[in-house]
């Protein structure tokens, strides 16, 4: 009599331990999650300060004169400029588009994202140079990427 009544308990134990291990489980997975999350927009920031201080330092003036005069009057721009304009404009956008991706795969949370998007889309409506940098520019971005943008200039 004392077998099976042993027997029931250590079935009991065993499901609680197993469901014990389950809820870890979840939790490491949580934590693994935000980590890597915290990781990627890490990543990002620290690749759009690289691009900032591109601008900032007094040994590219000339850069940052071009870029903010492609921002406001593309059309002042030799075409080498342009298309530097274009280059450097390009690579600044990445942050933006790997920040969407990211947030469109579910791997940065909604106060990451708005943040970050509406910085860019303020960016972006700053001049018509960015206009003019889309209209050559958006093929190469991700079509999701490339209608949201599009809603942006839109509004």
């Amino acid at each position: 009599m004392k077998g099976p009544r042993i027997s029931a308990w250590l079935s009991i134990l065993a499901n609680f331990g197993v469901v014990l291990g389950l809820i870890l489980l979840v939790l490491e997975i949580r934590h693994s999650s935000m980590a890597t999350e915290a990781s990627l927009y890490q990543e990002n920031i620290n690749y759009g300060r690289d691009h900032i201080e591109l601008l900032l330092a007094d040994e590219n003036k000339e850069l940052a004169e071009m870029v903010f005069r492609g921002e406001a009057d593309p059309d002042s721009l030799s075409p080498i400029e342009f298309e530097k304009f274009v280059l450097f404009t390009a690579w600044r956008m990445a942050v933006w588009e790997t920040m969407f991706v990211n947030y469109e795969e579910g791997l940065v949370d909604d106060r990451h994202w708005h943040n970050l998007d509406a910085w860019y889309s303020s960016l972006l409506l700053r001049g018509p140079g960015y206009r003019r940098w889309w209209d050559v520019a958006r093929h190469g971005y991700d079509k999701a990427f490339q209608e949201h943008v599009d809603r942006i200039l839109k509004e």
